[in-house]
C-alpha cells in the first residue's frame, strides 16, 4: 500500500503508515516525485522541474481533459472545458490571449496585434502621451471611418469617401464622387480658400458677418465701410476695380472706374442710360443713335427725336406741341410763350422783351440768315448785302416804330399809309420814269427823265425831274 506524506509549515513531513499511524519527519535536501499527487507544500528556495515534468493545475483529476492551467520548461498554458488552449505565454515572451480570429498576440519584440473585431468597446484614461502608428478603421468594408498618419481622417458610406480632413489641413465634406471637386464644401490648405459648390442655407438667427461688421442675414444685407471705392461693393474683371457701390456719412456713389462706360438697362439690350466720359445718353427702344445725349465737354444736350414740354402736372405731358429740327432750322410745332426776357447765346446784356404794348430789343438785332415767319418755308426776310429785303410783301398789324423808339412810326389809317413824323431821307431817292407824251417844245417835259408825284384829295400832281440844272437849248 502506497505511503502518504504530509508536510505543514514549521513541522516539516509527516508520513502516515499502513496501520494509520503517522510519524514526524523533516526532510532536508530534495524531494523527487515521479507520480502521484503532491499537495499542500510549501518551498523555500527553488523548486526545479526535471525531465519534462509538468505542473498542472485543475478543478478535478484527471486533468488532461478539463479546465486547467499547466507550467512547463515551455511556458504557461491555459485551456478551457473543451481542452482548447485560450491562452498561453511561451518562453521568448511571445503569447496570446483568445481563440480563432479574435486572439490577441504579441510577439517577443513587444508588438501587439489586436484584431477589430475583438474590441467591444474601449476606454483610455490618463495617458499622458503616445504615437500611433498605422490605420485604424471601425470596419473592414462598407461604410466605416477610417483614421491614418498618412491620410488623416476620412468617412465612408457603403461604398465612397464622402469626407476627408487631410494630415496637410485642407479637406472637404459631402463628397460625389471622393474628392475635393465634387464636394459640397471643400478648403485648401490651413490658412486656405473655402469653396462651396452647392446651396449654402442660413437658418433663423444666422449671419455671415465680415471683420467690418458687414452682415447678411434674413432681414437682408448690411454693409459697413470707411466710404472709399469698393470698400462697400466692387465689381472686379481681370483683377481690376471696374465699379463699384460705396457710401460715407455724406453722400452715396455710384460709380465705374476710369475708362469704363456704364450702363444701364431696361427689359433687355434698351432702352438704356449709357454713362460715358463723354457724357449722358438716353437710348429709347429702337432709335439710332441716342434719342438724348448730355454732353461734358460742351455742356449741351442732344435729341435725336422731338421734345414735348409738359405743364410739370400732368402724367403724361402732352403729345402735340414740340420742338425738334427740320434738317435745317430747329422748329416748334405751336407757339411760344416766354414770361420774361430772351438772352440770345448766353450773354447776359442784350435781350429781347415785351413792353407791354410792343416787342422790344435791348440792342441792335442782327440775324445771320432769313427769318421765316410763323414757321413757314417760304417766304422770308433777308439782308442782300447793302439792306434789308423780303422776297414777298410785308403784311403789318399796327404800326412800325424805328430804331426802338416809341413816338414816330409808319402806320395805314385804312386809306394810305402815314407817317407820323418828318422823314428826313439822307440820299437821292429815285422815283418812276417819265411818260413819253408831249414834244420837244414843251417845256414842262423836255429834257425830264424821272418824276415826283403828289396826290392829294382825287387828284395827282407830278414834278418833272432833271439831270441837268439847264436842259433846254437856246
Amino acid at each position: 500500500m502506497a505511503s502518504e506524506w504530509y508536510a505543514w509549515e514549521g513541522g516539516g513531513i509527516a508520513q502516515r503508515g499502513d496501520a494509520g499511524t503517522s510519524r514526524a519527519s523533516r526532510i532536508q535536501g530534495d524531494i523527487i516525485v515521479d507520480s502521484g499527487t503532491f499537495q499542500q507544500a510549501k518551498v523555500k528556495g527553488s523548486l526545479d522541474l526535471d525531465n519534462g515534468g509538468v505542473v498542472t493545475a485543475a478543478a478535478a483529476y484527471p486533468a488532461a481533459a478539463n479546465q486547467r492551467g499547466t507550467f512547463d520548461s515551455n511556458g504557461l498554458k491555459f485551456y478551457n472545458a473543451s481542452n482548447t488552449q485560450t491562452s498561453g505565454i511561451n518562453q521568448d515572451g511571445s503569447g496570446f490571449f483568445g481563440t480563432g480570429a479574435t486572439a490577441i498576440t504579441w510577439n517577443s519584440a513587444g508588438v501587439l496585434t489586436v484584431p477589430a473585431a475583438s474590441i467591444g468597446s474601449l476606454t483610455i484614461a490618463n495617458v499622458g502621451g503616445g504615437v500611433f502608428g498605422g490605420t485604424y478603421t471601425s470596419s473592414a468594408a462598407g461604410a466605416r471611418i477610417e483614421l491614418s498618419v498618412a491620410g488623416g481622417y476620412k468617412q465612408y458610406d457603403a461604398t465612397t469617401l464622402r469626407s476627408a480632413l487631410l494630415p496637410d489641413g485642407s479637406g472637404f465634406l459631402g463628397s460625389s464622387g471622393g474628392t475635393s471637386a465634387t464636394a459640397a464644401l471643400s478648403w485648401s490648405t490651413a490658412g486656405g480658400s473655402v469653396a462651396i459648390k452647392n446651396t449654402l442655407t442660413i437658418g433663423a438667427g444666422g449671419k455671415i458677418i465680415d471683420a467690418d461688421g458687414s452682415y447678411w442675414d434674413q432681414s437682408g444685407i448690411q454693409l459697413s465701410g470707411t466710404g472709399a471705392a469698393g470698400d462697400n461693393i466692387g465689381w472686379w474683371t481681370s483683377g481690376v476695380l471696374r465699379a463699384s457701390v460705396n457710401s460715407s456719412s455724406t453722400q452715396m456713389t455710384i460709380g465705374a472706374s476710369s475708362g469704363v462706360d456704364m450702363l444701364l438697362f431696361a427689359r433687355g439690350a434698351d432702352p438704356s442710360i449709357t454713362l460715358t466720359s463723354a457724357g449722358i445718353a438716353l437710348l429709347a427702344a429702337g432709335f439710332t443713335p441716342s434719342s438724348a445725349v448730355f454732353e461734358t465737354t460742351n455742356m449741351r444736350v442732344r435729341f435725336g427725336g422731338r421734345i414735348y414740354p409738359g405743364d410739370g402736372t400732368t402724367s403724361p405731358s402732352q403729345s402735340t406741341r414740340y420742338i425738334s429740327d427740320n434738317g435745317a432750322q430747329t422748329f416748334v410745332s405751336a407757339d411760344v410763350l416766354i414770361g420774361g426776357k430772351v438772352y440770345p447765346n448766353n450773354q447776359a446784356t442784350r435781350f429781347f422783351s415785351d413792353n407791354g404794348t410792343q416787342l422790344t430789343t435791348s440792342a441792335a438785332l442782327a440775324v445771320g440768315g432769313a427769318i421765316y415767319p410763323s414757321s413757314q418755308t417760304t417766304r422770308y426776310i433777308n439782308d442782300n448785302g447793302s439792306y434789308i429785303s423780303t422776297n414777298v410783301g410785308i403784311l403789318a398789324g399796327g404800326h412800325f416804330f424805328p430804331d426802338n423808339q416809341t413816338t414816330r412810326y409808319f402806320g395805314d389809317n385804312g386809306t394810305r399809309l402815314v407817317i407820323s413824323g418828318e422823314v428826313d431821307i439822307p440820299s437821292i431817292i429815285t422815283y418812276g420814269q417819265v411818260g413819253t407824251s408831249g414834244t420837244s417844245g414843251d417845256s414842262s417835259t423836255v429834257g425830264a427823265t424821272k418824276y415826283a408825284a403828289l396826290k392829294s384829295g382825287a387828284t395827282t400832281y407830278y414834278w418833272p425831274l432833271y439831270s441837268a440844272i439847264n436842259p433846254w437849248a437856246a
